[in-house]
């Protein structure tokens, strides 16, 4: 399996733009006329994402963005799951040590 790496920090924020157009299955036309830049532009655009970000394709650009959003929502959960953890192990330590009292 292949694990993609989305790093947008090195895009500025026009290519950023471009991603969020691609990413709403605009084609290039649409991207020209909803940023009001020529189509030339656009691919222009393409190119350097796909350099920077490491892909050659719009499908590959989506996959990697859905990857990344998938990976970050999973160590939300986990992150989340430790919190809870933590506060039973504290509550269950609480509880015990009023018990012994």
């Amino acid at each position: 399996m292949r694990y993609f790496v989305l790093d947008t920090t090195e895009l500025t924020m026009r290519e950023n733009l471009v991603v969020d157009c691609v990413l709403q299955a605009m084609c290039n036309k649409e991207i020209a006329e909803h940023l009001n830049i020529t189509i030339n532009t656009v691919k222009r655009h393409l190119i350097t994402i796909f350099d920077k970000v490491g892909c050659s394709s719009r499908l590959e650009l989506f996959h990697m963005r859905h990857d990344v959003a998938h990976r970050m929502e999973i160590e939300a959960l986990q992150r989340q799951i430790v919190g809870l953890k933590e506060q039973i192990q504290l509550s269950d330590l609480a509880g015990s040590n009023s018990r012994t009292q």
